[in-house]
């Protein structure tokens, strides 16, 4: 099983680290549809949005600090504005810029001239400048770190403390098969051909284990809660603190910012 990424990490990770634009529309694309860019009421190709980043050329040179990716929710929007669409796709990518800067947000859907075609959209949605807010962000994610070994022993967590969202026989079945999967998934490796050949084995391996229990979070919250999660140390954190920090650690592992916490995970 290969852990499936969030599509906004892959495409900030190719800006950030540089590529051809046929190797970030391999990577991000993969077999899909051509994706497309809805910016102001105009549709356009990805790979020609991408051109448009390259200056007309075939080569995006690394956006160090300007691609980025998060991914808001309710609680934790990101966005300046919050963007509705991103909180519900709970990703996007920022092209953070001082006099304007440009969220896309992907989504599943089909455009009007094509109703038959499902394909991803990416809309652009104008924000601020986030860059000194990823920089928070990561800031409180390192002062909240779990011990080494709690994000990996998440199996036990999940299968000990699980309240079911359904009660009923069928709740429940689906219950445990969540947690069978969620057991596979902890295991599951990073596809790392999506991703650029610059990221450094560090960050491969960091990325691994973080889109692991950002996946299993997931799958988990579709079926059960958890009210309180223990960690090693006997000190505790709820779920919304650990999936914060996940989702905090692929933003900056990904991406190549001035100041990087070092996670244990």
């Amino acid at each position: 099983m290969t852990l499936p990424v969030p599509r906004s990490l892959v495409l900030a990770a190719w800006l950030s680290w540089g590529g051809t634009v046929d190797q970030i529309i391999a990577a991000v694309q993969q077999d899909d549809e051509p994706h497309v860019v809805l910016f102001h009421g105009r549709v356009f190709l990805l790979v020609d949005f991408l051109r448009k980043l390259a200056r007309g050329g075939e080569v995006i040179r690394p956006m160090h600090q300007i691609a980025v990716c998060v991914f808001p929710t309710p609680d934790d929007p990101v966005l300046d504005p919050p963007v509705d669409a991103a909180i519900k796709a709970c990703e996007a990518l920022v092209l953070n810029a001082e006099e304007g800067s440009l969220a896309l947000v992907p989504s599943t859907g089909n455009l009007d001239d094509d109703p038959e075609t499902i394909r991803v959209i990416w809309q652009v949605f104008s924000t601020s400048d986030r860059r000194e807010a990823v920089t928070d962000g990561l800031h409180g994610a390192a002062r909240n770190l779990p011990p080494e070994g709690a994000l990996t022993s998440l199996h036990t967590t999940f299968a000990k403390h699980a309240v079911p969202r359904d009660s009923s026989p069928e709740g429940l079945a689906e219950l445990d098969m969540t947690v069978e999967l969620i057991e596979t998934t902890l295991k599951a490796e990073l596809p790392t051909w999506r991703l650029p050949p610059g990221l450094d084995g560090w960050r491969i391996e960091r990325l691994t284990s973080v889109i692991r229990v950002y996946v299993a979070f997931n799958l988990f919250d579709t079926v059960a809660t958890i009210p309180v999660t223990h960690l090693a140390d006997q000190r505790s954190a709820t779920t919304r603190d650990l999936y914060r920090m996940t989702r905090w650690m692929m933003t900056g592992t990904t991406t190549c910012l001035p100041w990087m916490p070092d996670p244990v995970v």
